[in-house]
């Protein structure tokens, strides 16, 4: 009697575990880490002295805004920062991150696709910000919002892969699983 009586726990202490590692993976699957715009930067990367080198290599006070020597320095700033580098510490890594949308893909009201940029009004002026602080943001779902102008929370996984739009290059993409106000 005590020989089957162990042998009936086993089944159920094999469901109980079965339960339990179920509960942890999908309480893993939305657990999303926080990740500030800084953090995509790696902490090695000083764009302010690269930029400052360029720029020590001209003399800004005869030089004029339009002439070819101007143009050559606006060029290499700018390859500069098409240049910077990425982080791979959140790559494969379910993230959440604030930002604001650039709609790309869209119909009607639904956005199917979007660039998104840590401050308001980045790919719509010129130049883009650096591709380390552009993320592609690819949805499960459409979404439809509002206002473009408030910025949003984005969960999903980050990847570490650029992705070429007509706004700006991404060095980041995320597959967005959902959205939620900024608050």
């Amino acid at each position: 009697m005590k020989i089957s009586h162990k042998l009936s726990v086993i089944p159920l202490a094999l469901v109980m575990v079965f339960i339990a590692t179920s509960v942890i993976a999908e309480k893993k699957k939305t657990d999303y880490i926080p990740v500030s715009w800084n953090q995509l930067i790696p902490s090695e990367y000083d764009f302010e002295a690269l930029e400052n080198e360029v720029i020590g290599r001209y003399d800004l006070e005869t030089l004029e805004d339009d002439s070819p020597e101007a143009q050559t320095l606006i060029a290499e700033l700018q390859a500069l920062q098409d240049k910077a580098p990425v982080t791979h510490e959140y790559d494969g890594i379910q993230v959440k991150i604030p930002g604001f949308v650039v709609p790309l893909d869209f119909e009607d009201e639904k956005i199917f696709s979007f660039l998104l940029v840590p401050y308001f009004g980045a790919c719509i002026h010129t130049p883009p910000p650096p591709p380390n602080q552009i993320v592609y943001v690819e949805l499960e779902q459409s979404i439809e919002l509002d206002n473009t102008y408030e910025p949003i929370y984005v969960n999903g996984l980050m990847r570490v892969e650029r992705q070429e739009s007509e706004l700006g290059a991404a060095g980041y993409i995320l597959y967005g699983h959902s959205i939620a106000p900024y608050l």
